[in-house]
């Protein structure tokens, strides 16, 4: 029962193989999303569209025709 070796630790060791196994899912899922986005910035394969909605985004910069849209913060 009790011990380094018993069942309370093996359902310590269990719990803890869980949270690692959703956090590693999470980093997958993170990951992949960067994957796509880096896809899309490479040579082979630019989007002019991304590349210019990313500058504005990080410049923080709209041109004077540009509709802007204020949506709510979470």
């Amino acid at each position: 029962m009790n011990g380094d070796r018993g069942l309370l630790a093996m359902a310590h060791l269990q719990r803890e193989v869980l949270v690692a196994e959703q956090n590693l899912a999470e980093a997958e899922t993170t990951r992949k999303i960067w994957e796509r986005r880096v896809a899309a910035l490479r040579n082979q394969s630019l989007e002019p569209d991304m590349l210019d909605e990313r500058a504005r985004v990080l410049l923080n910069f709209a041109r004077k025709d540009d509709v802007i849209v204020f949506m709510p913060t979470r």
